[in-house]
């Protein structure tokens, strides 16, 4: 008898889970690094308007980066460079390669332009006891890291270790 009620109340809750889970789509927060670490140092929370102003600069990122077309040329110079080499031309292998480094070099410049304006505007959108209190708690680098970071990454509001402060 007790098998028979536990089964049915993991199977209850499994499907009551599922469908609870269907009605709350996952949804990323972009700021929840930031919001962590301005919580961690006891700083003033980001207010409404800051946190929409700090989503739409992000929002427009991504879009700035989506209408990048070096990633197909970059793409296209790369093909050009696998078939100079399948069918033996040297030359033609050394001058794709040659376009392929420019490629790389010239969006790397840009992307770093874009970064660090991106993060710029993430300081500017900050009041000063914002940033004074996170760069007391996680240092330098650690603030830079959650200014505006365009990428979804794992350490994001994690503290440095003490190598790396200031």
């Amino acid at each position: 008898m007790i098998h028979r009620h536990t089964v049915l109340t993991m199977v209850l809750m499994i499907f009551t889970g599922t469908l609870w889970a269907q009605e709350r789509p996952f949804q990323r927060n972009p700021l929840r690094g930031l919001q962590g670490a301005l919580e961690a140092a006891n700083a003033p929370a980001l207010t409404p308007e800051q946190e929409e102003d700090l989503r739409t600069l992000l929002a427009e990122f991504r879009e700035s980066r989506k209408t990048d077309g070096s990633r197909t040329a970059l793409g296209e110079s790369r093909q050009a460079f696998q078939d100079a080499v399948l069918s033996s031309n040297p030359a033609a292998a050394q001058l794709q390669a040659e376009i392929i480094a420019n490629q790389v070099a010239t969006s790397t410049v840009s992307r770093l332009e874009a970064q660090a304006d991106l993060k710029i505007q993430f300081l500017n959108i900050l009041t000063q006891a914002q940033v004074d209190a996170v760069l007391e708690r996680t240092g330098t680098s650690g603030l830079f890291r959650l200014l505006g970071s365009p990428d979804r990454g794992r350490r994001q509001g994690r503290q440095p270790s003490s190598r790396f402060r200031r």
